[in-house]
């Protein structure tokens, strides 16, 4: 069965191209334009980005609370959790990026009611060493060693996931490779200068996606974005549908930016993401006391004391388990003591070693057996 690749399009940025919204050609020549300056494009260097993710409830409290009353197995952190979301209308994540660059940034999630699992998750990366660190537990690697275990330690993550969320709001096209191919002509749908682009997708399983743009200023934007998948019906869409509002140019990112996007399941919206701020660093940021790789006897800038118990050391293949700074058993409160050392198991390194010892062995074994034929057929010969 063929996977629908869904496209999340949010905003349509202009480099300076003059257009008129009065001529579809010009305005089929800027999207044509800024979907291959897209494919150019890099993020700058020294920014701070706030985005804001809400995800709404249509879950009835009163199920919710018969499932809890109703449950054999006992309430569980989920059952409690859910029951908050739905009394809160909903859950917010709440993400704040320090950017320096590729090799220096830090990323925290807040979630809104806090999950009583995690409540909170921070990453960073300074240099080679990346880490991964929440209330209970903290996971380091560095870009050079094969065991980036989780994806918040992944080298990618950042890029792949919430920078890409920028990146949207900046081009309404997901990043490289994918491929948008118009398929002229561009209507025009009222005199208002909002227009409708159909596109081919690169994806076998999406047929086309229309596009409507409208004009603002002296530039284009996306104001909403359908996925169709059967041309003969256009009324059934594939995945979701997007739109696009609270247009502005930032001056930090040098582009005009969606700062809501809201996507829609069907009828109801599924998410929206707002971009709450996004500015230039400053040194009040203190940018390098964010990235540098969180210790338990000292305070981090954003999180103050921390609590976490559990060190996995990804890179040496090893897991510390530290005693908590109010434990008895710990005679000085202002360390923790280790406990606990040990060697982490299936490790993706041990995993591969494992696996070609397995082909080594079965290699060696053909050609031992093909040996006892050759032999025996030499034997026989002779």
């Amino acid at each position: 069965m063929k996977q629908c690749k869904f496209i999340i399009i949010t905003a349509l940025a202009c480099f300076g191209h003059n257009v008129h919204a009065s001529d579809p050609a010009k305005a089929l020549d800027w999207f044509v334009t800024n979907s291959s300056d897209a494919s150019k494009f890099i993020f700058p260097k020294n920014f701070y980005l706030g985005i804001v993710e809400f995800y709404p409830n249509y879950i009835p409290l009163a199920r919710i609370e018969s499932q809890i009353s109703d449950s054999d197995s006992g309430v569980t952190g989920k059952m409690l959790q859910l029951r908050e979301i739905v009394k809160a209308g909903g859950r917010e994540v709440r993400y704040q990026i320090w950017y320096q660059d590729e090799s220096h940034w830090r990323l925290t999630e807040n979630t809104t009611p806090p999950n009583p699992t995690s409540p909170n998750n921070d990453a960073g990366r300074d240099g080679d060493t990346l880490w991964h660190l929440t209330s209970n537990s903290l996971h380091v690697t560095d870009t050079k060693s094969l065991r980036h275990r989780g994806k918040w330690i992944d080298p990618n993550y950042l890029k792949d996931n919430t920078l890409r969320s920028l990146y949207e709001a900046l081009f309404a096209i997901s990043p490289p490779p994918t491929k948008y191919t118009p398929e002229p002509p561009i209507r025009q749908e009222s005199s208002s200068g909002t227009f409708s682009l159909r596109t081919a997708h690169s994806s076998e399983a999406v047929d086309f996606i229309n596009f409507s743009i409208q004009q603002l200023s002296d530039t284009y934007v996306i104001r909403e974005m359908n996925v169709f998948r059967d041309p003969a019906a256009k009324k059934i869409t594939v995945g979701v549908k997007s739109t696009f509002s609270d247009w502005a140019y930032n001056n930090t990112i040098n582009h005009n930016v969606a700062h809501t996007r809201t996507l829609y399941d069907g009828d109801r919206v599924y998410c929206t993401y707002t971009i709450s701020e996004l500015r230039p660093l400053s040194e009040s940021d203190q940018i390098s006391k964010l990235v540098r790789l969180p210790s338990y006897n000292r305070k981090d800038p954003l999180r103050g004391e921390l609590t976490f118990t559990v060190l996995m050391n990804h890179s040496d293949n090893e897991e510390l388990i530290f005693s908590r700074p109010n434990d008895p058993t710990n005679g000085d409160n202002e360390t923790r003591s280790v406990i606990s050392k040990k060697r982490i198991r299936n490790t993706p390194d041990n995993e591969a070693t494992l696996d070609n010892l397995g082909k080594t062995f079965i290699v060696i074994t053909i050609l031992f057996v093909l040996g006892l034929v050759i032999k025996k057929k030499t034997g026989t010969a002779s």
